[in-house]
């Protein structure tokens, strides 16, 4: 396991990636059953891969997890463009249903996830940091959560 002050940037911006969509899901109060994750490199070549999850999730970690091997098993060590993160085949988590595949902390792991949530919610997206994130010129969010996520471009013309 690399120590976190030694993350590379790739893995860091994917876990931004994640945070963003897996708050974004369980703000909305759902789950998801595929994760996918997409690279275009800096010859603009676009290529993409998708995992099935063994159950639905609103996990950060689990899905992080799964993300991270996608990204490894697929990536060339090539410069990268582009990264992107997709959670689809989404369900309600009003009813969430064990599997033995399950982590046996996981009704912890989801309930910790809502109280930082709810804590960002309330004080902001960047009241809670993983420490990962500190002093580190990447933010902790990214992926369009509205906090100058995209600026604006000036016109050259």
């Amino acid at each position: 396991q690399v120590p976190l002050h030694q993350t590379p940037p790739s893995l860091k911006i994917l876990l931004s990636l994640t945070e963003t969509a897996a708050m974004r899901m369980r703000k909305n109060n759902n789950m998801c059953a595929v994760i996918a994750v997409s690279i275009k490199t800096s010859g603009f070549f676009k290529y993409s891969h998708q995992r099935t999850l063994y159950s639905a999730t609103d996990s950060t970690e689990k899905i992080f997890e799964e993300i991270r091997k996608t990204f490894d098993e697929m990536w060339n060590k090539e410069p990268i463009r582009q990264l992107g993160v997709r959670l689809t085949h989404l369900c309600s988590n009003e009813f969430y249903q064990r599997s033995f595949f399950d982590d046996k902390n996981i009704e912890k792991k989801r309930a910790l996830d809502k109280a930082i949530d709810s804590i960002r919610e309330r004080f902001g997206y960047e009241s809670v940091v993983r420490s990962v994130f500190v002093d580190s010129e990447i933010k902790p969010f990214s992926g369009g959560n509205g906090e100058d996520d995209y600026p604006m471009m000036g016109s050259i013309l």
